[in-house]
């Protein structure tokens, strides 16, 4: 396969030129988040079935240029795993659309290892270096050896799509393949990019702490946030989430006591003032602001009677699942995916137009299978 590494603007708009003519390529990203504060695309790369393309997109990039190319008007784009592609290329001002998932094809067929080089192995035959999943993809230059990587997690992919498609297609569940693949991208696109939920509140059992001690947690989270954006690297390299609550139990009168919790290094020993200011701001506090303690968990509680019910109707379901999946040799998942089969328990009306409604659901098991599935869940629990 011929290669080309593109550090220019020059080189990315042939790229472009090329790609948004083609019918369908092979897409694939590298990032940084294991160490910055927020990750970025740093490699990305695109594949006709005979030229590859590295993109540095840290030397250049410009998503006006590439969003017809990756865009849901471009060609059909093949890639393992889209949510973490989706994602990223999100915060390069990137909407990702027309995609094949291969790690889907692959779930709903049955396969036990999902991950690409596993695959590629079962299927093709064919072994992949995966050994730099966890490389510092912003470092600079990129090495030839780099580049030799970065390749081959692109060129099989269209021989791996073409035989997990030929399966799907014989097992007679593209349909379900299509509405996984659309949900899982819709979802990806609407995550939101900050988290609206104190941090504090996310901590198991803070709530029930005393007011210092969860007033102690709120603010050296807050010094955690301040040192990783300050650094540029991900708040769990700054200190981890069991020593700050050790931290806020212990509350330290000395900055030496906080090597002894299990903070380390620089953010031990140079940012120990920070820590200290944290506890000195947390006491004159005395606990967390009201309105934090009024924030809805992120999952509502229900009632015991909401969950007996709820229960009741997910082994009725899962029952049913089993059963056809069983009757029809396919993939319990196929007939009902685990986000599906939580919305479909937790319906206030067991109706057709509901379960029409439910993300990712879809009209082919409307037609095929919601009747039964609303006579399952009447029979074990009726709607009052």
């Amino acid at each position: 396969m011929d290669v080309t590494l593109i550090e220019t603007r020059e080189g990315l708009e042939d790229a472009a030129r090329q790609l948004v003519q083609q019918p369908r390529i092979a897409c694939d990203i590298e990032a940084d988040g294991l160490f910055r504060y927020r990750a970025k695309v740093c490699v990305l790369q695109l594949s006709t079935e005979q030229h590859a393309y590295v993109i540095d997109t840290l030397a250049v990039w410009d998503a006006e240029l590439m969003q017809p190319v990756l865009g849901s008007q471009g060609p059909l784009k093949i890639i393992h795993d889209l949510s973490f592609d989706a994602r990223l290329l999100r915060e390069a001002l990137i909407t990702l659309g027309n995609v094949q998932d291969t790690s889907i094809a692959a779930r709903f067929l049955g396969e036990k290892s999902l991950g690409l080089g596993s695959l590629l192995s079962s299927r093709l035959g064919v072994t992949v270096d995966k050994n730099r999943q966890k490389q510092d993809w912003s470092r600079r230059p990129l090495q030839q050896d780099d580049v030799d990587y970065l390749v081959g997690d692109v060129e099989h992919l269209f021989r791996l799509a073409d035989m997990l498609h030929n399966d799907v297609t014989e097992r007679g569940i593209s349909d379900e393949v299509g509405l996984e693949t659309q949900y899982m991208l819709a979802r990806a696109l609407a995550e939101p990019t900050t988290d609206p939920v104190p941090a504090w509140t996310k901590v198991k059992g803070a709530r029930e702490q005393a007011p210092l001690v969860r007033s102690t947690l709120r603010e050296l989270l807050r010094v955690r946030e301040e040192l990783a954006q300050k650094h540029d690297v991900p708040p769990f390299k700054v200190v981890g989430e069991d020593s700050l609550v050790a931290a806020s139990l212990k509350r330290p009168s000395q900055p030496d006591a906080f090597v002894k919790l299990g903070f380390r290094g620089q953010f031990a020993r140079d940012a120990s003032a920070d820590w200290m200011q944290g506890l000195r701001i947390a006491a004159e506090r005395g606990d967390v602001p009201a309105v934090e303690l009024e924030t809805e968990p992120r999952e509502v509680v229900p009632t015991r009677e909401q969950r007996n019910r709820w229960k009741q109707r997910e082994s009725a379901l899962k029952a049913w699942r089993t059963a056809q999946a069983k009757a029809r040799t396919l993939e319990p998942s196929v007939l009902l995916p685990g986000h599906c089969l939580t919305d479909v328990v937790q319906l206030e009306a067991d109706t057709l137009e509901a379960l029409a409604a439910i993300p990712g659901f879809g009209a082919v098991r409307v037609t095929r299978d919601g009747e039964a599935i609303l006579k399952a869940l009447r029979a074990a629990s009726p709607v009052a």
